[in-house]
């Protein structure tokens, strides 16, 4: 394990906020015995039921803090490190997401690159 992830796993942000108590809900229900919340790690991320080609799709977005970017019950997510707010997160074959703007030129093109919707 290199620093950034020793660091990150000491500062894992509050996910339990009002804003984030319908999708805890919600991914705890499909994946109840899974860990809360870890650093993201391809091994954590529920490979059953996510293809294999979006495992890692948030973490190799280089605009995005590496403090941001988890795995929640088993499903790739990102949190902002300060608030804890859930603002993405993959289930099945869709990404997810709740971004400030100055981000969704980047995974608009991502997406385009990467889907055929």
């Amino acid at each position: 394990m290199n620093e950034s992830n020793r660091n990150q796993e000491n500062t894992i942000p509050n996910i339990h906020v009002p804003e984030n108590e319908k999708l805890l809900s919600y991914l705890k229900e499909m994946h109840p015995f899974r860990e809360i919340i870890v650093p993201f790690s391809g091994k954590k991320v529920n490979q059953d039921t996510t293809p294999s080609d979006l495992v890692g799709y948030f973490a190799s977005m280089s605009s995005l803090p590496g403090n941001s970017k988890y795995v929640i019950y088993g499903r790739e997510a990102l949190v902002h490190p300060e608030t804890g707010i859930i603002f993405a997160f993959i289930t099945g074959t869709s990404a997810i997401y709740r971004l400030p703007e100055n981000l969704l030129k980047e995974v608009e093109e991502a997406i385009s690159v990467t889907f055929v919707w």
